[in-house]
């Protein structure tokens, strides 16, 4: 399966955000789920995720939600997370993991924030991760 980043830009539309795959955002970190570490204390501070619809799906006003990947600097990649390595991404300030296997819902009300946006060669690679994990793809070696 290929990611086709040409389809994830941008469209101007009158009083409605429409959001991208790619782009990083600013979440509290509260309103993520960790169902492995229920014991978890949020940070304080905000937590970059990755949107992970393209801009058709997040545009309907009804839909109050959006799929996102939450991200971190400090704890390394499982199994279907995803580890930029050395490489750092557009919209972040230090190397991140994204971990796909946490894809979850988030309102669009909570994101705060945008931080940048992935490059299509930054994003391809997570995507494909996202189709493989979901059964739409391949499935990796891990």
């Amino acid at each position: 399966m290929s990611f086709d980043p040409s389809k994830y830009t941008k469209k101007q539309t009158t009083g409605l955000t429409r959001y991208v795959a790619g782009e990083v955002y600013l979440v509290d970190d509260k309103c993520l789920t960790y169902p492995d570490q229920r014991a978890r204390k949020p940070h304080d501070t905000d937590r970059r995720v990755i949107v992970l619809q393209d801009e058709s799906a997040s545009a309907y006003e009804k839909l109050k939600t959006l799929l996102v990947a939450p991200c971190s600097a400090s704890w390394g990649a499982g199994p279907f997370d995803f580890d930029f390595g050395e490489t750092l991404p557009n919209g972040f300030t230090k190397s991140p993991t994204v971990f796909v296997s946490l894809v979850q819902p988030i309102l669009k009300a909570d994101l705060r924030r945008r931080e940048g946006t992935l490059l299509p060669e930054e994003l391809d690679p997570l995507m494909a991760l996202v189709a493989q994990l979901f059964g739409w793809a391949s499935p990796l070696k891990i």
